[in-house]
């Protein structure tokens, strides 16, 4: 199968949110300084609503989507988690910092719906904290690369806009959701590296 950006499509469907968000083909999205996640036509998708400890995603009808709860007080933000629509009852997602000496990198356990499985996929951190690297399992078994989010230059100072890129047989809203979360935690190590 053909290969963009060196992304590979994982062996199986990963179906967090619903089949209908498995994409066919290689998809590109933007996060807009944290507030508006837009596709690759420049079409706004969902908006972002911040709160102390929470993100709030919205549709266009206003419909909440998912929710993503952390503790920003921590350096870095060691946990999040993300929750159906306004809820915090039965998580959807949980991400759990794992440090090393040289790397940073989050693991992400969700249930697949495609699989009926709980599954665990991996996400390294670059340490400029602008590059992250999401794994269709973990990256020392040889798991593809599925998805790359990075930071991209603006010439607007009020924000930072992430590029996610990703490949088909993947959740579109499930990658997105990593990359709202991806904004927050570069966030968080932003504001307290910069005192």
């Amino acid at each position: 199968m053909a290969v963009a950006n060196n992304i590979f499509p994982p062996d199986h469907e990963i179906s967090v949110f619903d089949k209908k968000f498995i994409s066919q083909q290689y998809n590109t999205y933007t996060i807009k300084e944290g507030q508006h996640v837009i596709d690759n036509k420049g079409a706004a998708l969902f908006d972002c609503i911040y709160e102390d400890n929470k993100v709030t995603v919205n549709d266009n009808s206003g419909k909440t989507i998912f929710n993503v709860r952390y503790n920003e007080i921590v350096y870095p933000i060691e946990k999040l988690t993300i929750y159906p629509e306004n809820t915090d009852s039965k998580s959807l997602i949980t991400f759990n910092l794992k440090r090393t000496f040289l790397s940073k990198k989050y693991i992400i356990d969700f249930f697949n719906q495609a699989t009926q499985m709980n599954e665990t996929i991996e996400m390294n951190c670059h340490s400029s904290f602008s590059n992250f690297d999401i794994y269709a399992g973990r990256k020392k078994d040889n798991s593809p690369l599925i998805c790359k989010i990075t930071k991209i230059k603006t010439q607007v100072l009020t924000g930072e806009d992430f590029i996610i890129e990703m490949a088909p047989n993947v959740d579109t809203l499930f990658m997105i959701a990593i990359g709202i979360c991806v904004y927050k935690i570069y966030l968080n190590t932003y504001i307290v590296t910069s005192w």
